[in-house]
């Protein structure tokens, strides 16, 4: 278990009563959050972004209204009171659903967004995220591609999705949607060390999807 995550895993509370919103909270925070000047222009090198991967091919979060639930593939959040609305995936595990639960509860809304997007990637490779930008109401982020760690669980040849969140140092509006997204593959100079890698094994191991051994620390969120 990598530094980073071991230093989120702690904060975490127990995985009891994972079912239900992701937050109970509704404060005067939305309300400071709106009188906020928006930054509509920005670039970060460094993005703080959790990567979790869904077992389905679903999208890690969807919607519930007093009608129906909907998938959530795209969406910006600007204020605490969304969260009463989102609800996550059943194809997540309970590590990862209370990661997203605390990622999005220790955002400060009064001057940060969380973007939310999806990406399909093949089981064994992992992202690496080199930067995002924002213009207005348009988000785009870089990427590469490398292999993941040994010890994580991973079938040759299969696709899987790949839930990103970000949290952008902005207060955009919630028009704001994803306007591009690039990468390459492999990543260059890649930081992944390790012997070697059997292209037709499958490593038994967990899902849990934040781990950050050999990326920056608190930035690349390693897709594991």
């Amino acid at each position: 278990m990598s530094p980073t995550r071991r230093v989120l895993l702690a904060g975490l509370l127990s995985v009891s009563g994972l079912s239900g919103c992701l937050s109970a909270e509704n404060g005067s925070e939305a309300d400071e959050h709106s009188t906020q000047s928006t930054n509509t222009a920005g670039r970060d090198d460094n993005p703080t972004v959790l990567q979790i991967r869904s077992s389905d091919g679903e999208p890690i979060l969807s919607e519930t209204t007093d009608e129906s639930t909907s998938a959530v593939w795209g969406e910006l959040v600007g204020d605490r009171g969304r969260l009463d609305d989102l609800n996550v995936a059943t194809g997540v595990s309970d590590e990862d659903k209370q990661a997203i639960r605390t990622f999005l509860d220790e955002t400060e809304y009064a001057t940060e967004s969380i973007f939310i997007t999806h990406s399909n990637i093949r089981s064994c490779n992992r992202f690496q995220i080199q930067f995002l930008s924002w213009d207005g109401t348009d988000i785009e982020y870089r990427y590469c591609r490398e292999l993941r760690p040994p010890e994580a669980s991973c079938v040759t040849d299969t696709w899987e999705t790949v839930g990103l969140l970000f949290r952008i140092p902005a207060t955009l509006p919630s028009s704001a949607s994803l306007g591009g997204s690039g990468g390459r593959s492999p990543c260059q100079g890649s930081s992944t060390t390790y012997d070697r890698i059997d292209a037709n094994a499958t490593v038994a191991g967990n899902t849990t999807a934040i781990e950050t051994p050999d990326i920056r620390s608190n930035s690349t969120g390693d897709v594991s």
